[in-house]
């Protein structure tokens, strides 16, 4: 097993904060293809959080902490990069946030219940939305 591997399962299995909440952001970023700008991980987060019936994130400043810590344990990076914005009509700078290693990365995270949970209660609100409970 690597040392990736290792630091990624020990996040997965933590009940702890900051760890869980780091978790919880690979979680989300996975969810996306391992990219997401850190205003949607601020939204993103929280809604993770409310779909599966815990206490929402309500703090900025803690995404911000915990993808700094992601990024210390090399899990994921950051780069300033411009964004289009219909609000600004131009752009404006941004971090896009983004896991190291995308693909090995999944591996470890669809195999986690808590992510296979999100997934599972996602995908029935969506058939509720549409129409075709089971």
């Amino acid at each position: 097993m690597s040392e990736l591997e290792t630091r990624i399962l020990e996040l997965l299995s933590s009940e702890k904060d900051p760890e869980k909440l780091m978790a919880d952001i690979l979680r989300v970023l996975m969810l996306y293809n391992g990219v997401l700008w850190i205003s949607e991980l601020y939204r993103e987060v929280p809604m993770f959080h409310g779909t599966l019936g815990e206490e929402r994130v309500k703090n900025k400043e803690d995404i911000n902490d915990a993808v700094s810590k992601l990024v210390e344990m090399k899990i994921v990076q950051i780069e300033e990069r411009l964004k289009g914005s219909f609000a600004s009509e131009g752009f404006i700078r941004e971090q896009l946030v983004y896991v190291t290693d995308q693909s090995f990365i999944l591996k470890i995270v669809s195999k986690d219940s808590k992510f296979r949970k999100f997934i599972a209660e996602r995908e029935r609100i969506f058939r509720e939305i549409l129409g075709k409970k089971k």
